[in-house]
């Protein structure tokens, strides 16, 4: 399918759970998507399942290296990355508060 042909997904924590669900679903309905874990490994055994473009970034949501890269990322195709799935838990500011 190919409902989303032509997007490109933001998934963090996506090599496990719910993110590796979400990854996997937006690969197979065609969007180009852009995985987000800290396990390389699991990143690589995702990409090897998705019937589409993955694109592995391994990395912690909490570092400001991994922020830079994902805000570079919207200012350069801002309206490529349209949809941003935030498969974690919890965010790190949740669990300072």
């Amino acid at each position: 399918m190919t409902l989303l042909a032509g997007k490109r997904v933001l998934v963090t924590g996506a090599a496990r759970g719910i993110g590796r669900a979400c990854s996997l679903c937006f690969s197979r309905l065609g969007a180009d998507v852009i995985a987000v874990d800290l396990s390389a490994g699991d990143l690589e055994a995702l990409a090897a399942e998705a019937p589409g473009s993955i694109e592995s970034w391994v990395g912690d949501v909490t570092s400001s290296e991994l922020h830079d890269r994902i805000n570079r990322l919207g200012a350069h195709v801002r309206q490529a990355a349209e949809t941003l799935s935030r498969a974690l838990g919890a965010e790190a500011r949740a669990a300072a508060g």
